[in-house]
């Protein structure tokens, strides 16, 4: 499923891109819709993915058993989750 330009223009760093990048982003950009229950990635996990929220939530766990959950509507949720790599935390959606 394709990205609408504004939704990628409410992420941070996105937003300070020009608006032709943003437009070439959201060509190349993917949205997936993603169950309930479906891990995105662990902690530990090293990829080339940058997971931005949506709409939702998603729960964060780090090792140490600490928990935090991201939801797409909040200010938190215009930052790409678990941008760090290796990534810190296990993000179930």
């Amino acid at each position: 499923m394709s990205v609408e330009v504004s939704a990628l223009a409410s992420f941070y760093p996105l937003d300070k891109l020009r608006p032709e990048c943003l437009e070439q982003l959201a060509r190349e950009a993917i949205s997936e819709d993603i169950g309930k229950g479906t891990v995105l990635f662990s902690a530990g996990d090293v990829d080339e993915q940058m997971i931005y929220l949506l709409s939702g939530e998603v729960r964060c766990e780090y090792p140490d058993g600490k928990i935090k959950t991201t939801d797409g509507s909040s200010l938190q949720g215009r930052y790409a989750l678990g941008d760090l790599q290796p990534r810190r935390f296990t993000a179930t959606v």
